[in-house]
């Protein structure tokens, strides 16, 4: 049993840093005003936090009632070591380290990134845990394709691929762009959807001006987000789902086509490595498009391929992801927190 509390502020990003910062502590301190009043109403064994901004001011009203609190680490830059060690990045990040720091628990959702807050944040060893990101059971169950669907994203039976994920840079949807004239040439009627909400314009003008210049924009569908249903839809259209990342820590996307037993291919970063061992899925450089292509070309091409991967990345899904696995870590980190609260 658990209880899920919401505060009723507009939350979005802003690329103003200064805006940003400011709208964060805002959305914080009212989390931290509705938070004690709940505290004040019942018997809580433990509080999760999920952001800098509820951390850096909810943590202390917990604390003071005595009520154990845990620190979940969803950031995905501190995959990359040279972020790690940007003095920018750090200054831009520090409340997440105070937050981290404050916790009686600091959760990583992969082994990776867990260590590089310890290697290179300081944080005690001793005061992490690592639990990713679980996936629901309705991502293992197979979901009828309507037809409007099918006319907007494969008419006639054209191969899909699928990237979902906001259009940001640490996401490269760019090295799918640089390789969609080499993948045509050898697929001719592919397609490729790009699912998810822009999180910078600029770099999302970039990709769609790579897809410009090569004159292939008949085969590209910026989907811009969607709703769960069309997303289940995409996910049992597609014949090959695509992570290029250049930075992960737990992607939920990756998770959902695993469990739809879809063909991936994706990054060859720590993180992905995490998820995906060997045979469970298609691993390359994060920045060569042409291996990116080739490999992509290959499975498109091969059913029989395409059919082993789906199933073991699936099973993998299944015995590792499975929400019910993963509720059953997390609640043996609450029990460590809060023994005699959780029994």
């Amino acid at each position: 049993l658990y209880h899920r509390l919401e505060v009723p502020i507009p939350w979005r990003h802003r690329s103003n840093l200064v805006a940003h910062g400011v709208w964060g502590l805002l959305f914080g301190r009212a989390v931290a005003r509705r938070l004690e009043r709940l505290i004040h109403a019942g018997d809580w064994s433990v509080v999760n936090f999920h952001s800098q901004f509820t951390g850096i001011t909810g943590i202390g009203i917990a604390r003071r009632h005595a009520v154990p609190t845990a620190f979940t680490m969803h950031n995905p830059i501190w995959s990359d070591p040279t972020i790690c060690q940007s003095r920018y990045q750090r200054a831009l990040f520090w409340l997440e380290r105070r937050a981290e720091a404050k916790a009686d628990v600091a959760i990583g959702l992969s082994q990776l990134v867990t260590d590089h807050r310890v290697r290179y944040f300081g944080l005690a060893r001793m005061r992490t845990a690592v639990v990713p990101v679980g996936v629901d059971g309705c991502w293992f169950e197979s979901t009828p394709i309507s037809d409007l669907v099918k006319e907007r994203y494969s008419p006639t039976g054209e191969p899909l691929i699928l990237l979902v994920g906001r259009i940001a840079p640490y996401k490269n949807q760019l090295a799918l762009a640089q390789a969609l004239p080499r993948i045509l040439a050898a697929v001719p009627n592919a397609r490729v959807a790009f699912v998810g909400p822009q999180d910078s314009l600029p770099y999302l003008q970039q990709v769609r001006a790579v897809v410009s210049e090569a004159r292939v924009e008949a085969h590209v569908n910026f989907t811009g987000p969607v709703s769960l249903e069309e997303l289940a839809q995409l996910y049992a259209l597609a014949r090959v789902f695509v992570l290029p990342s250049l930075q992960e820590n737990c992607p939920q996307a990756l998770l959902e086509a695993m469990a739809q037993g879809k063909a991936i291919v994706a990054s060859a970063i720590p993180p992905v490595r995490e998820i995906l061992p060997e045979g469970t899925g298609e691993l390359v450089p994060p920045m060569d498009h042409e291996a990116l292509a080739q490999t992509l070309i290959r499975l498109l091409l091969d059913d029989g391929a395409r059919a082993k991967l789906g199933a073991r990345a699936r099973q993998r899904a299944y015995d590792v992801y499975r929400w019910e696995k993963v509720a059953s870590r997390l609640i043996e980190v609450y029990q460590q927190l809060a023994p005699a609260r959780a029994r």
